[in-house]
């Protein structure tokens, strides 16, 4: 038999199989690889009778974008068949690194096609956040992206081969498609070796494209409602939208239905629809809560929605914050839907404001709790307001116009409602001054119409007034040596500014319902508000710059009723991962108070350990130059920490204590677990809470245990 042998040869097979044949005259020409394959290894031996191909020695076959690799290589030149022993390794690359790898004892493989049988395989595909293994005693490789296994096992455990996984899937048959998801029949669910559940059939995602299907169950406890057990089912509803819906079982109140509904169409529209009900068996009634936050923006303007809603006061404080709102002891609930739409010359705005007592009782009469107050609450349903920009009409004289018109409504009738409209014509003045001083005048009428209900049977108001004010002031910016190496470049702009504001004295209204609310008063404000900001810029392509610092300041004096508004402090510093600073403060200094004072200040070291302290001060009425409220005194400091106690346990603390009080409103401590083969993770919680207003009361107990599966699918929507 003719046999040529060659060492340490490197050759493309495509060129060998047509020069092959030109060695013995008279052979039949032979059918080429549709694409080109370059074979590498320590010894090759052509069998030029049966035209086959030896190739013995770190044999190495490139068929862009797959590799082969083994110990030896047999190739049928006829069939472009290959059949290769004592270890076979076959790799699909992209940019140089390996994206699926099959390894397996022996295989045949046809060249052409990459399709084969290989025997005691094993796959390999890498995810986002790990790699998915399947293992079989045989597998056929059916085209490019599909796979079929038999005596099969699936697993995302990362453990070294020979070593057991935490858990893993037998079956009978795997049908796996590397760009969706692993189909298996006969399954058994396997936890450290022990079969726990019994399958026919079982589907499991194999890439980061998002699958329906079950979640990990979720179980917890709390002395308000008992055991909680939870299965969340999870619907994909296109690139860009999915559902999930969790039944639980309450074991003191029974079955609560939860749903939530997620879009993301990117930069154009995204929001988050969540509802949960109950027919409560403790309390006999039906009891629910819905929430929807939402964003939606197109070229000329954007609406925002926060919506809560909720069937009585003490769902709040009966089911666990995830259920119904962050706090428990909080005093109300807010709802708004804001849009703000640019026109030619002008910006229309329009605001659905909506506020929920929570303080008082409603589904269950309390001797500590007044009773719930909704029925007295005014709700702007809506505020709309059209502003129309400055036109100058000759030089720096110019005309501007702001029209408003506000709906108050409360829903005992009998307390009030009523429609104010308002139109405020200006005449304006902005004369031309160097860059980096800014100045305006105005002076003009505002006249307002106020129309009570119909209940009141009373006349319509009609009210005028004289407005007019300036501002002056200077808008300084540096930008910190843009030269200099380093990774970022900063940008500082300082913004001081005089303020004056003067409201003409109107008539008083003529019904019972606007004296409440509208101020017929002369007004006269001269304030000084300074703002500082600095943005830091990475000098990298396409990067935003993004707020490192603001403060603002805001002094005001009322000169017709000779009093100092409160001096307002706002501001924040950050440091991307470092630490973070948030003040927010009002103080009088006629009273020499402090009405309000809020902060927070955070760090975080190498390691991501989270550091936190936060203080809330409130007393009296604030007073500032735009409005003024009512506070409940408080006094309370909050702080907590998150610490990387390891690579795989991280434990966090948090604590709020009440100053008034002298008592800790809650506290909980929160674990988690990743296991070391990073194919599992478990948290938990636990928590202690009371009513600071009732500390005699019983605290409220709850724990929560959530089991999750890692390695493959993370819940995240497409912008596509």
């Amino acid at each position: 038999m003719p046999i040529i042998r060659c060492r340490k040869s490197s050759i493309f097979l495509a060129g060998l199989i047509t020069l092959m044949p030109l060695l013995a005259a008279g052979q039949k020409k032979i059918a080429l690889p549709k694409t080109p394959v370059q074979a590498r290894a320590d010894q090759l031996e052509y069998d030029r009778e049966n035209e086959l191909l030896f190739l013995r020695g770190n044999v190495q076959i490139d068929q862009p974008p797959w590799r082969v690799r083994a110990s030896e290589l047999e190739i049928e030149l006829k069939t472009n068949l290959a059949r290769g022993r004592n270890g076979v390794r076959i790799s699909r690359l992209k940019d140089g690194q390996e994206q699926e790898v099959l390894a397996a004892d022996r295989a045949e493989l046809e060249l052409d096609t990459q399709t084969g049988i290989l025997v005691n395989a094993r796959l390999t595909m890498p995810t986002e956040t790990g790699e998915v293994f399947i293992k079989g005693e045989r597998l056929e490789r059916v085209s490019e992206n599909l796979f079929l296994f038999n005596a099969g096992s699936f697993t995302t455990c990362q453990c070294p081969e020979g070593r057991k996984p935490d858990w893993e899937v037998k079956a009978k048959t795997i049908n796996a498609d590397t760009q969706g998801s692993a189909k298996m029949r006969s399954a058994q669910i396997r936890i450290l070796g022990q079969t726990i559940l019994y399958l026919p059939y079982l589907e499991y995602p194999i890439t980061d494209q998002r699958k329906s299907g079950l979640l990990p169950p979720e179980l917890g406890y709390s002395s308000r409602y008992g055991y909680k057990t939870g299965l969340p089912f999870y619907l994909v509803m296109g690139p860009s939208a999915d559902l999930t819906i969790t039944p639980y079982w309450l074991s003191e109140r029974g079955f609560l239905t939860g749903a939530e509904f997620r879009h993301n169409l990117g930069d154009i529209s995204k929001g988050s629809l969540e509802g949960f009900a109950i027919d409560d068996q403790k309390d006999h009634a039906w009891r629910w809560s819905g929430k929807y936050q939402g964003e939606s923006r197109w070229s000329s303007g954007w609406l925002r929605e926060n919506i809560n809603w909720i069937s009585d006061n003490e769902y709040i404080r009966d089911f666990d914050p995830e259920m119904g709102g962050d706090d428990r002891w909080r005093k109300e609930q807010d709802s708004s839907i804001i849009l703000s739409q640019n026109l030619p010359g002008s910006n229309l705005s329009a605001e659905f404001t909506r506020f929920d007592d929570l303080a008082g009782y409603e589904l269950r009469e309390s001797d500590e709790l007044p009773p719930d107050s909704d029925q007295t609450q005014l709700w702007l349903l809506p505020q709309i307001r059209n502003q129309i920009f400055n036109r100058r009409i000759a030089g720096p004289l110019g005309f501007d116009m702001t029209s408003n018109f506000d709906y108050f409504y409360r829903q005992d009738q009998s307390l009030g409602r009523g429609a104010e409209l308002d139109l405020t014509p200006r005449f304006t003045f902005t004369p031309h001054l160097p860059p980096g001083i800014k100045a305006l005048a105005f002076a003009g009428y505002q006249g307002s119409v106020l129309y009570p209900e119909p209940a009141f049977s009373e006349s319509v108001s009609y009210l005028t007034n004289p407005v007019a004010g300036t501002r002056l002031g200077l808008a300084l910016e540096k930008i910190f040596d843009p030269a200099s190496p380093g990774p970022a470049r900063y940008r500082h702009l300082f913004e001081p500014e005089i303020i004056i504001r003067y409201k003409g004295e109107s008539d008083e209204p003529e019904d019972r319902f606007f004296p409440q609310i509208y101020h017929p008063e002369e007004r006269g404000q001269v304030g000084l508000r300074l703002s500082n900001l600095l943005f830091r810029k990475e000098l990298e392509p396409n990067s935003e710059a993004k707020l490192v610092s603001e403060l603002e300041l805001n002094q005001f004096y009322d000169w017709v009723e000779g009093q100092f508004y409160d001096f307002e402090i706002k501001g924040s510093v950050q440091s991307p991962e470092q630490y973070g600073l948030n003040l927010n403060a009002y103080y009088n200094f006629d009273e020499n108070q402090l009405h309000r004072l809020h902060t927070q200040v955070w760090v975080q070291d190498s390691r991501a350990d989270r550091f936190w302290v936060g203080y809330l001060l409130a007393r009296g009425e604030v007073k500032s130059s735009w409005y003024s409220y009512p506070q409940d005194s408080d006094e309370n400091w909050t702080g907590g920490a998150t610490i990387k106690l390891t690579r795989n346990y991280e434990s966090g603390y948090q604590i709020a204590y009440s100053q008034k009080y002298k008592t800790v409103v809650s506290q909980t401590l929160r674990m988690k677990y990743l296991a070391r083969q990073n194919c599992w993770a478990v948290n938990f919680a636990v928590s202690q809470r009371l009513n600071p207003e009732d500390p005699a009361a019983e605290p409220v107990y709850s724990t929560s245990l959530n089991f999750q599966l890692l390695g493959v699918t993370p819940l995240s929507l497409s912008t596509e």
